[in-house]
């Protein structure tokens, strides 16, 4: 044992020898060695320390050891004081002799590096080092950390070395002696910035000095400035971490989790917590709900308060009397109906939960509540017994899962009642039984107590309607069969009116009226149609004011205009509050799809498409879905009311805003919502928005991606003004879109939000229109405006080699336009519509014409088909061939323009029978006709078509003409795409 202490010994001193400095030894003398005998002696009371640790433990460990005892002046009864010591020595040596040698020497290298004397480097030049010295003794007065303040401001972008502060909601929450821990430390990290801030001033120094300096001297310095830069940020986030685990004693939960957050992640924040504490408390809160804790057990349930529901029935059967101790017997019954599983069995409590702890101001609540809960008889003071179980359900609000645990029990009883056919609905321990006949629901009232009661239940029937009814209170709401409608109960209507009013008279109202109310309104949504759409506002102001307070439910705000206009609607509609009850089938599915360049939207067999703004191309994807669905039923459903419509779209958050009646996210997408759900309200619309796969949603979204429309241009602002300072304004545009209109009312190529009519050749113009039609159809247009004998503006470009020049003077005409009624300027336009040659022929007609229309007392303007006809035979039967004849009627159809009626030949084509049942002449002609119709193509186009080029697709058909014809351009040729009708009878691809 001695040589392994020698070696421990040399070891040692081998270490130390490393630090120290060797002298000469001075000669001895007696004080010397007096000291020498004192140092020794305390010495060796350390070394013989451990060993009576080492006693002391045993004997603790072992109490029932026979003890030496010690009488009243120190010494023993048996043996002196010298031999205990050496006894304990010699145990000491024995259980020390069972170490090994290398556990003893790791515990001495630990010993020494905690007590070894530091390494240090080379020496600095003394003055420098005095100066350090001195400072290191001394204190900075007050007046030199107030000039520091001034002088060692932290650069404008090196933020990340201001010393944050607490977050305001914390603090003001903290107790006075945290405050006070939390000001000394933010004194010494204040410090630390500072000389942070100086550290950068000698680095910038440095580097602006560098043309001036070695290059290798002044690498050097920096480097060593930015050592000690992180030295000093390091201590920095040091003190960060220090301030944070010192206050989280007083925070709470969701907050305290805030303290473990890294230093790094907040530096750089005005607070010690960051800018969103609010979003960082939330984000822990809602963590710590998705987390499961460990199980909570020695809780005592208690039973649950009893509800009772329903209406006063004084026709019930009389009350039964109550059956007490039926658990076990209807057992059986039970075994049908479900199984059953062997549950762990809980123990009994082992210990007393500890107590509530309150604050002074809020024992004196809990005790005036207790004293109130004692005087009505809810509690009573018990005095304490054996086997007691003490819970703190009074004080500690816990779900108890009661009510989910009673609902899988009526599982398997709603199971067994509907496998035979009767109708009911169960929630909790209210039933609701249905029946189409009063038979069938008595039947089900039977059976459904029957079987509850076989099963051990209790049935209250001076609360029960057990005599079937066609109106019925059920959850709150009156069920009413016969108007196949939601009431809300009179009781409801008069207690939300009276919280409405009660609010509306006063000019602030407490955030926690504003809730209440909306609980009572959002509870009464489903007896009241679109009610749900005036609860928005008023939820987003109250959710707004209440985190202006804090979370404070008793400070007050004002409501807006808006907010008092939608609490006018409900009590506008609490004079009659009902809702029908609504069935799933649709009259119309709407399918939309929205780009960032445009919107697409179907229904049926009609599409339409339209463009955004340069204003609604900022706006968010969600934004425009919800633009695409208004669009969309703006363009097909204008004129419809009364219906339902299935609105497909592939934007889960447009269908969430449309199915929610808007939202409190976002304030424009509430807006669009609300307009959305308004206009629905004034026809008498329900939608209904479910989503559709994009692979899925094809037309819509093909819709949506097509490049802008070339015809769909406008006169600038400055010509049309001009042009209306001299003929006035017009009531109608004929050829415009939402984007290009220039009067409220306009007609569009295709259905589009807000037009009138679609395709303008298919209504009548009346006066005052203003057109500006695509170059090619100005010869079509002008002979519109003459049949319909309308007036209005058209804007024509100034093209002298166009035929409808409007300046074209067309001789031996003027008999022709005499008695027409027309303008001027529009006869001048029809004039231009063919060349000078063609009106020559043309007049040879006309004076045919006229004296045909003399000697038959025919009117020469307004002729009836009859009278052309039998002019255009006369014409034949005089020696006129095809030519004459053609170039007659090409000259009458300039003023006069009849269409057959279609209705006639299609209402024939219907009557056929099936196409395997006709013959192939009468196919054929059948399959000409409507190609034809649906084509509007002329005869020699028809007769090109090749069998071989016609390709089918789910959508319709496809025929490309590839011979030239004579409306074929150079490079193009035409393409007849055909699609498929919802009548077979009169569709062409079928």
């Amino acid at each position: 044992m001695a040589d392994k202490s020698s070696t421990r010994t040399k070891k040692t001193v081998a270490r130390k020898k490393k630090a120290m400095v060797i002298v000469p030894d001075p000669e001895p003398t007696p004080a010397i060695n007096a000291t020498l005998e004192e140092h020794a002696q305390a010495i060796a009371s350390l070394q013989s320390l451990p060993s009576q640790l080492d006693e002391i433990r045993s004997l603790l460990l072992n109490p029932n050891q026979p003890q030496v005892p010690i009488d009243d002046t120190g010494s023993t009864d048996n043996d002196s004081v010298q031999e205990t010591i050496e006894s304990l020595v010699k145990n000491v040596d024995d259980e020390t002799a069972q170490e090994t040698e290398t556990d003893r020497e790791d515990l001495v290298e630990i010993l020494n590096e905690h007590q070894a004397v530091p390494e240090f480097g080379t020496s600095i030049v003394p003055e420098i080092a005095e100066s350090f010295n001195k400072l290191a003794r001394q204190t900075a007065s007050k007046e030199r950390m107030d000039s520091w303040k001034q002088t060692l401001r932290i650069p404008e972008n090196c933020r990340n070395l201001i010393m944050p502060r607490i977050n305001s909601e914390i603090w003001n929450m903290l107790p006075t002696r945290a405050r006070q821990t939390d000001y000394q430390t933010q004194h010494l990290q204040q410090l630390n910035s500072q000389s942070l801030v100086a550290l950068s001033k000698i680095a910038e120094k440095l580097f602006m000095s560098k043309s001036v300096m070695p290059t290798s001297l002044c690498q050097d310095l920096l480097r060593m400035t930015m050592d000690a830069a992180s030295l000093a940020c390091t201590l920095n986030q040091e003190f960060v971490t220090r301030r944070k685990q010192a206050i989280k004693p007083s925070l709470s939960k969701e907050a305290a989790l805030l303290c473990n957050v890294p230093a790094s992640s907040t530096i750089g924040s005005e607070y010690l917590f960051g800018e969103n504490l609010a979003e960082q408390i939330k984000a822990n809160r809602t963590a710590a709900t998705i987390i499961k804790g460990p199980e909570k057990r020695n809780r005592y349930s208690p039973y649950p308060s009893q509800n009772y529901r329903g209406n006063l029935n004084y026709n019930r059967p009389s009350p039964q009397y109550q059956r007490g101790g039926q658990r076990s017997r209807p057992r059986g019954h039970w075994t049908p109906q479900s199984s059953f599983s062997r549950g762990k069995p809980k123990p009994f409590q082992s210990r007393k939960p500890t107590p509530t702890r309150f604050q002074r101001n809020e024992i004196e609540v809990v005790e005036h509540a207790i004293d109130t809960l004692v005087n009505v008889g809810a509690v009573t003071q018990v005095n304490s017994c054996k086997d007691e179980f003490i819970s703190r359900i009074f004080t500690v609000p816990k779900k108890d899962g009661d009510p989910q645990m009673f609902t899988k029990i009526m599982k398997p009883i709603a199971a067994k009642l509907r496998s035979t056919n009767l109708l009911s609905n169960f929630y909790l321990d209210d039933i609701l039984l249905f029946g189409n006949k009063f038979q069938e629901c008595k039947l089900n009232i039977d059976k459904t107590t029957q079987l509850l009661e076989s099963l051990g239940f209790i049935i209250n029937y001076e609360k029960s309607q057990l005599i079937p009814t066609k109106k019925q209170e059920y959850l709150g709401f009156q069920y009413d069969s016969n108007e196949y409608c939601v009431r809300l109960p009179e009781r409801k209507v008069e207690k939300i009116k009276s919280m409405i009013n009660k609010i509306k008279t006063k000019v602030e109202c407490s955030i926690q009226e504003a809730a209440e109310l909306i609980g009572n309104l959002i509870a009464a949504c489903p007896a009241l149609k679109y009610s749900t759409l005036y609860t928005r506002q008023l939820e987003s102001e109250k959710t707004a004011a209440l985190q202006v307070a804090n979370g404070n439910y008793s400070r007050k705000f004002q409501l807006s205009d808006h907010a008092v206009q939608d609490l006018n609607w409900w009590l506008l509609a609490l004079s009659s509050p009902f809702n029908p009850i609504r069935h799933e089938k649709f009259d119309y599915t709407l399918t939309t799809d929205a780009s960032m360049s445009g919107w697409g939207a179907h229904v049926g067999s009609k599409s339409t498409r339209g463009w955004w703004s340069v204003e609604e191309q900022a706006f968010h994807i969600n934004t425009l879905e919800l633009l695409a669905i208004n669009n969309g039923l703006l363009s097909f459903f204008e004129n419809v009311s009364q219906t339902q419509i299935l609105v497909r779209c592939d934007n889960t958050t447009a269908i969430a805003y449309i199915n929610k009646f808007g939202g409190c996210h976002s304030a424009i997408n509430h807006r669009i919502a609300k307009e959305i759900w308004r206009w629905c309200q004034n026809r008498n619309i329900w939608l209904y928005a479910s989503y559709i796969n994009t692979r899925e949603n094809v037309i819509a979204d093909a819709e949506s991606r097509k490049e802008v429309d070339k015809n769909d241009y406008e006169l600038d602002r400055k010509s049309f003004s001009y042009i209306c300072s001299n003929f006035g304004m017009p009531e109608l545009d004929l050829f415009a879109s939402v984007h290009t209109k220039k009067c409220e009312r306009f007609f569009a190529w295709f259905p589009t939000p807000g037009a009138e009519a679609v395709d303008a050749f298919t209504v009548k113009w009346s006066e005052n229109f203003y057109a500006f039609p695509p170059f090619s159809i100005m010869g079509k247009v002008l002979r519109k405006i003459v049949n319909d004998k309308a007036t209005g503006i058209v804007v024509a470009p100034y093209w002298e080699a166009q035929s409808w020049y409007p300046n074209s003077n067309l001789n031996g005409s003027e008999t022709f336009w005499q008695g027409t009624n027309l303008p001027q300027d529009v006869v001048n336009l029809l004039k231009s519509s063919c060349t000078p040659s063609t009106w020559k022929q043309y007049h040879a007609v006309i004076k045919k014409w006229k004296v045909f229309c003399d000697t038959g007392c025919v009117s020469f303007h307004s002729p009836s088909i009859q009278d052309i006809l039998c002019f255009l035979t006369k014409l034949y039967n005089d020696g006129g061939g095809y030519v004459s004849v053609n170039c007659a009627r090409s000259a009458l159809s300039i003023v006069n323009q009849y269409t057959w009626d279609v209705d006639i030949v299609l209402s024939y084509i219907e009557k056929l029978p099936d196409n395997s049942d006709l013959d192939l002449r009468t196919l054929s002609i059948k399959l000409v006709t409507l190609l034809a119709l649906a084509s509007g193509q002329r005869v020699q186009t028809l007769s090109l078509i090749r069998v071989t080029n016609i390709r089918f697709s789910s959508r319709g058909v496809e025929i490309p003409i590839t011979d030239r014809i004579k409306t074929s351009r150079p490079g193009k040729q035409l393409v007849l795409s055909l699609p498929a009708f919802s009548k077979d009878r009169l569709c062409v691809v079928k």
